[in-house]
C-alpha cells in the first residue's frame, strides 16, 4: 500500500513538474484552460443577456419599482394614507388596458384620526378608531362610540357602502382624473386582495375610504350637523378645505400589483 501510495504521489509530481519544464506542454496547458475559461463565461454571457432581455427593472417611479417580464408587469410601491393634493385619488401612473388580469396585494395599516390618538393618549384612554388595515374598519369599531355625527358623515364618504379606511380604487381615462366620488358602479373594492379581468382601460387611481368635502357637504349639512365648531366650519367653507378629514390620517400601505399581459 505504501508503494502504490508513493507511486501515485510521484506520477503527479512528475506530471506537474513536466508541464513547467517542458514549454510546449507548459503552452498547451494554458491553452486548453483559456479555452475552457472562455466557453464558460461565453455561456455566463448569454444567460446574463437572456435575464436582462427577459427582465427589466425601473426605479425611477414614484415611491417604488417596477419589474416587466415577457408575459407579466409587477409595481411596489408606497401608498400614503393622506390622498393627493387637490383630491383624495392618487395617481399610481399604471396603465390597464381591458381585459388584462390583475391582482392587487395591500398590506400595512393607517391611523384615521390622528388627532384623537394624541388627545386620548394623554388620558390613557383608547382613541374613537383604531388602526385600519387594508380591509378598513369594522363596523363594531367603527361605530365603538355610537357617534351621532360618525353616522352622519357615512353618507358623504367616498364610497358609503364600503367601510372606512378600506384601500379603493379607480380607473380613469379621463385627464384630470376620476370625479372626487364615483359612481358606485366604477370603484373598485380592493382591501387587502383584489383579483380581477379589467374591463375598461385607463389610469389607476387608489386612495382609502374616507370623507372628502364636496359641495353638497359644505351647501346643505350645517355645522352643528357634524359636531364642528362654527368657525371651524366657516373656515373651511371658505378655503375650501376639502381634505379636512384625509389631513389627520397617518400610515402608509404597501402596494404590489402583477399584470398579465
Amino acid at each position: 500500500m505504501e508503494k502504490n501510495e508513493q507511486h501515485d504521489t510521484f506520477s503527479f509530481s512528475k506530471l506537474f513538474l513536466r508541464i513547467f519544464t517542458d514549454w510546449k506542454i507548459f503552452v498547451f496547458s494554458i491553452l486548453f484552460i483559456s479555452a475552457v475559461a472562455a466557453i464558460i463565461c461565453s455561456v455566463l454571457l448569454i444567460f446574463v443577456k437572456n435575464t436582462r432581455d427577459d427582465i427589466q427593472f425601473y426605479i425611477g417611479i414614484e415611491n417604488g419599482i417596477k419589474i416587466v417580464t415577457k408575459e407579466k408587469e409587477y409595481y411596489n410601491f408606497l401608498l400614503n394614507a393622506n390622498g393627493a393634493i387637490t383630491t383624495p385619488w392618487i395617481n399610481t401612473g399604471i396603465e390597464f388596458k381591458k381585459n388584462q388580469n390583475v391582482l392587487i396585494r395591500v398590506s400595512g395599516n393607517a391611523c384615521l384620526a390622528a388627532h384623537h390618538m394624541m388627545e386620548y393618549s394623554f388620558s390613557d384612554s383608547l382613541p374613537p378608531y383604531p388602526w385600519a388595515g387594508p380591509n378598513g374598519l369594522e363596523p363594531k369599531d367603527e361605530y365603538k362610540f355610537e357617534r351621532s355625527k360618525d353616522t352622519l358623515r357615512v353618507k358623504y364618504r367616498i364610497a358609503n357602502f364600503l367601510p372606512c379606511g378600506k384601500i379603493i380604487g379607480v380607473i380613469s381615462d379621463k385627464k384630470n382624473g376620476p370625479n372626487v366620488q364615483p359612481e358606485p358602479s366604477e370603484i373598485l373594492d380592493i382591501g387587502k386582495e383584489f383579483e380581477k379581468k379589467i374591463e375598461k382601460s385607463g389610469t389607476l387611481y387608489l386612495t382609502i375610504n374616507d370623507n372628502w368635502l364636496n359641495e353638497e357637504l359644505l351647501k346643505n349639512v350645517k355645522a352643528e350637523q357634524i359636531e364642528l365648531d362654527t368657525a371651524v366650519y366657516n373656515y373651511i367653507k371658505k378655503y375650501n378645505y376639502a381634505n379636512l378629514w384625509f389631513n389627520d390620517n397617518i400610515g402608509y400601505f404597501i402596494v404590489s400589483i402583477r399584470i398579465e399581459k
